[in-house]
C-alpha cells in the first residue's frame, strides 16, 4: 500500500521535520519527501492515518496497511470491499492488488 508515502508526506507534521532528517552531501543537501519506514514514531503515524481514512466503515478493521472486513453474507461483504475502496480512492492512495484477498471464507 502506497498511502503511507501518500499521506504522511502531505501532514503539517512532516513538512516541518524535513529538514530534521536532511543529509549533507558533496553532491548537495537531500531531504526525504516522505516520512521513512523505521523512523521512530513512523508506524503510529501510518497507523493513525489508515484509522481516519477508513473512519466509521461498517465492519472493516485495520492494522498498519492490513484492511479486513467481514459480513454475514456476499452482498454486504461486496459493499463493504466498496466502501473500502472508494475510500481509498477519495484520499489518493494506491493498493497492490496482487497483495490483495478478496472473498476469503472465515477459518
Amino acid at each position: 500500500m502506497n498511502a503511507y508515502s501518500q499521506e504522511v508526506s502531505n501532514s503539517p507534521d512532516n513538512k516541518n521535520s524535513r529538514k530534521l532528517l536532511a543529509s549533507i552531501t558533496h553532491e548537495g543537501i537531500f531531504q526525504y519527501k516522505v516520512m521513512p519506514m523505521g523512523l521512530t514514531g513512523s508506524l503510529d503515524k501510518f497507523q493513525e492515518i489508515m484509522d481516519e481514512v477508513l473512519f466509521r466503515l461498517p465492519n472493516c478493521y485495520v492494522y498498519l496497511d492490513d484492511i479486513l472486513t467481514c459480513a454475514s453474507d456476499e452482498d454486504i461483504h461486496l459493499d463493504n470491499i466498496n466502501a473500502i475502496l472508494q475510500r481509498i480512492a477519495e484520499f489518493s492512495m494506491k493498493i497492490n492488488i496482487a497483495k490483495c484477498q478478496f472473498g476469503r471464507p472465515s477459518a
